[in-house]
């Protein structure tokens, strides 16, 4: 079988490229993959696909007609009509990953967002199914394998997303009294800059730093605190399957609802876009959850219902389940 992925890793980050990798790792036979994206780093994610640069709309629909690949995969930030409507007359069956909801025009869909507004299509075709909801949710699955241990000393986890502002966040955190928080541990990703002077903030505070852990690292890292301390996006979803107690900064304006939304449900402490550049809004938070077992157990709880991490293996076997019904 050969799929087509269509996706972005540049502003949106990695954050799509380590899922849909995931996603089509679970696939059985894995796919021959022809790749048209944009983005630094993707080919640690795709190491064996062909690469191609052609992602507008026209060179998109040739690319289908010379590659006849048997099933097209987008993972989009934003929606894009004039790719639904070129992709529509090739006859091949399009999935699509996406989070917002909207005027997706998929054979396909799989969203696992938690926040019902998210999940409605009024224009997918007759016939076409959306999956929808934590069920879904398309981390890893290392993580569904990772209970949190629900350590009895405190012990904290930072971890921090791209963009300039987890950046600044992670200067600020690093520059604060971690007083009763027990040992520190802060995780970066590979496309974190100024690592090397960043590395060095951290030792003089006593803040141990790490990068680039694969996914199973990371599950682990997350089981083993008390509590943890992240920026929203993917993470969220991570440490939710995990389990383990987390004080969330939605540091982009997109993840604002989604954390409000979970904080609601009682499955995070929400900073907010504001608050979590306040250091003194951040050590409230993590006194009270370091403070209160009660609080984190109760909230480990309510995240594993939510997610359970299995998501990525029940959307493979969708997808294996509907490329094996296709009938154009």
């Amino acid at each position: 079988m050969k799929i087509l992925v269509r996706l972005d890793a540049g502003e949106a980050g990695l954050g799509h490229a380590v899922r849909t990798s995931g996603l089509l790792a679970q696939l059985d036979p894995r796919p021959e993959i022809v790749l048209a994206g944009q983005g630094d780093g993707l080919e640690a994610w795709f190491p064996e696909a062909k690469r191609l640069d052609s992602t507008g709309p026209e060179p998109l629909a040739a690319l289908c007609r010379t590659e006849r690949p048997d099933a097209i995969l987008l993972d989009l930030p934003r929606y894009e009509p004039d790719l639904f409507v070129a992709l529509r007359g090739t006859g091949i069956p399009v999935i699509c990953i996406d989070d917002w909801g909207g005027c997706v025009e998929a054979d396909l869909v799989i969203n696992g967002t938690v926040i019902d507004a998210y999940h409605q299509y009024p224009r997918l075709p007759a016939g076409a199914e959306a999956l929808t909801g934590g069920a879904y949710t398309l981390i890893r699955p290392a993580f569904g394998q990772t209970s949190w241990t629900d350590p009895d000393t405190a012990r904290t986890v930072i971890v921090i997303g791209s963009g300039d502002r987890a950046r600044d966040w992670a200067h600020l955190l690093i520059e604060d009294d971690h007083a009763g928080w027990g040992p520190v541990t802060m995780i970066v990703g590979n496309a974190f800059r100024e690592r090397a002077a960043f590395a060095e903030s951290a030792a003089r505070r006593g803040v141990e730093l790490r990068g680039g852990l694969d996914a199973a690292t990371l599950a682990f890292c997350l089981s083993q605190a008390t509590v943890a301390l992240i920026t929203g996006g993917m993470v969220v979803y991570e440490a939710m399957a995990v389990g383990v107690p987390s004080v969330v900064f939605p540091q982009l304006d997109n993840l604002v609802i989604e954390a409000e939304f979970l904080s609601a449900a009682g499955c995070i402490l929400d900073l907010g876009f504001e608050g979590g550049m306040s250091m003194p809004d951040v050590a409230t938070s993590v006194d009270t959850l370091l403070s209160d077992r009660s609080l984190r157990r109760t909230m480990s709880r309510k995240q594993n219902a939510l997610v359970d991490g299995k998501g990525m293996e029940r959307a493979a076997r969708a997808i294996s389940q509907f490329l094996a019904e296709w009938r154009p």
